[in-house]
């Protein structure tokens, strides 16, 4: 009869472990049970069961346990929810081209209109300028690495020899007779990705297409950098930021980034996508 109360039953086992305890000092082969020592900080819990009122404390937050449980459920259940449209709509979107990594200069606005990607935020077609579409001075002069000019100055070579210009640039002339006009060798350059990217049929919107404001801006030799500590690009960092939001701790800062996003690696715009907020 004893044993069927539960406080019983923490009395009888912390009375058991204090005389293992007990039974264990001085003897060296019962040394692992010293590690039973933890338990001691039971001990105060045997005065909840001659504490009435103090034990009907400890019992109705025994009982509220599992509600508690089922709430943060479906808390959880929520933010999972909200954190995947928030993936869907801002995955990738929060970020912008860091214009301050690079040179100590300040960008051209020719080459700010290039990472711009005309400023609109229209879905139905391809916003971004395709490099072969560049000048060959352009695409050699704007081209950060070494890579992309020599591979700049080896197409404007290609270029000349189909007869397609007139005449070769000086910096083509330059780089052929500096690295000659082997092709395997322009051919295996580490070249940007916005070299090769196309706007083809086969992506028939920005969101598809390959070529991005954040491809331009890392030819030009910047930093497609976050705008926030917050993010959104997949499931987890989205929960933790929603849970951050929902404390109020950043929110107009998203808010307004939110706002200005125009998809996927593209270079926000002011109030383009107000309506998203």
């Amino acid at each position: 009869a004893y044993l069927r109360n539960a406080w019983n039953v923490l009395d009888f086992l912390i009375v058991i472990i204090s005389v293992i305890l007990m039974a264990s000092e001085g003897n060296e082969d019962l040394k692992g049970l010293r590690s039973l020592r933890v338990l001691r900080a039971l001990r105060p819990l045997r005065t909840i069961n001659r504490a009435p009122q103090l034990k009907l404390v400890i019992n109705a937050l025994g009982a509220s346990i599992w509600p508690i449980l089922q709430t943060l459920m479906m808390i959880s259940i929520f933010f999972i929810i909200f954190s995947t449209l928030a993936v869907t709509y801002f995955q990738g979107s929060l970020y912008a081209c860091d214009l301050s990594t690079a040179y100590d200069w300040p960008i051209a606005e020719q080459q700010y209109d290039l990472i711009l990607c005309d400023g609109y935020n229209d879905t139905s077609r391809s916003l971004c300028m395709e490099w072969a579409d560049l000048d060959p001075e352009t695409q050699y002069d704007w081209a950060a690495s070494e890579a992309d000019k020599q591979y700049a100055a080896w197409q404007n070579h290609l270029a000349f020899i189909n007869g397609e210009v007139s005449a070769p640039t000086q910096a083509t002339m330059n780089v052929t007779n500096e690295y000659g006009t082997d092709a395997s060798y322009y051919n295996s350059l580490n070249i940007s990705d916005f070299v090769n990217a196309t706007n083809d049929g086969t992506y028939t919107n920005y969101i598809q297409g390959p070529v991005t404001s954040r491809m331009i801006c890392e030819w030009m030799g910047y930093e497609w950098a976050p705008l926030t500590d917050q993010s959104f690009d997949n499931v987890f960092p989205s929960l933790a930021s929603l849970y951050e939001l929902s404390t109020t701790e950043g929110w107009i800062d998203v808010m307004w980034y939110a706002a200005d996003a125009r998809g996927l690696d593209m270079e926000p715009v002011r109030d383009c996508n107000k309506y998203a907020v």
